[in-house]
């Protein structure tokens, strides 16, 4: 049989595992501005099919950057303005990152799911 002291020192190990992980997941939790991850700049050409779906994504990461922002606060009409005012201005970075005008990643952005 294992003596009480060894369950206090696995227990406490274990105490101390848990508050690690949580400390852990807490530093590496999604910024809650509105910036993407940085990513290095890259032409993409839209005829490519790779390329199109790099742009999708970045989209999508987008929305849900300016979807995290908009949660900040609590007032409809101010969570509307900050989506938009967020959102907008991701699109124009993806534009400039990748070397398209802002009206393609625009029109991809309208059909993104």
């Amino acid at each position: 049989m294992t003596s009480p002291t060894a369950w206090k020192e696995l227990s406490m190990l274990v105490a101390v595992l848990a508050v690690a992980m949580v400390g852990v997941l807490w530093v590496q939790r999604p910024a809650s501005s509105c910036a993407m991850p940085a990513e290095g700049q890259r032409a993409l050409v839209l005829s490519r099919d790779i390329d199109r779906e790099h742009l999708v994504t970045d989209i999508a990461s987008a929305a849900r950057t300016a979807d995290r922002y908009m949660r900040l606060t609590a007032d409809p009409v101010q969570q509307r303005t900050r989506f938009a005012d967020c959102h907008a201005t991701l699109l124009q970075e993806i534009a400039t990152l990748h070397h398209l005008a802002p009206e393609d990643v625009q029109a991809h952005a309208e059909v993104a799911p």
